[in-house]
């Protein structure tokens, strides 16, 4: 997990999270991770999301990542969005598998191809 603090002082955290490959006793790389972006609802609308998945995918690349998925609430729409507009890619929708104020929701993975 890495963070810095952005030119607002807001603390950025990125966490990249894989699943550990192994074939034949040999470790393959880590190509694909998972990217989540939370921001306080003070500063939404500041272009501080785009920074953040910026700084994230930036990182992703220099450790070697090939491949980065979003999960997202779909009635989350600043969220999904946010994740369209920098290149994310739907290419999962899961019907009725989150549970939230006391509702069912449907989730989806956007992946993005660095």
């Amino acid at each position: 997990m890495g963070s810095r603090v952005d030119q607002w002082g807001s603390k950025i955290k990125s966490e990249v999270i894989w699943e550990d490959l192994y074939n034949e006793g040999r470790e393959y790389p880590h190509i694909c991770g998972e990217v989540t972006v939370y921001l306080k609802p003070d500063i939404l609308g500041k272009g501080l999301g785009k920074q953040a998945l910026r700084f994230i995918e930036k990182i992703a690349k220099e450790q070697g990542f090939h491949t980065l998925i979003a999960t997202i609430c779909m009635e989350n729409t600043r969220s999904k969005s946010l994740f369209e507009r920098n290149g994310y890619e739907q290419c999962a929708l899961f019907k009725e598998i989150g549970y939230k104020f006391d509702r069912k929701l449907d989730i989806g993975s956007f992946q993005k191809i660095l």
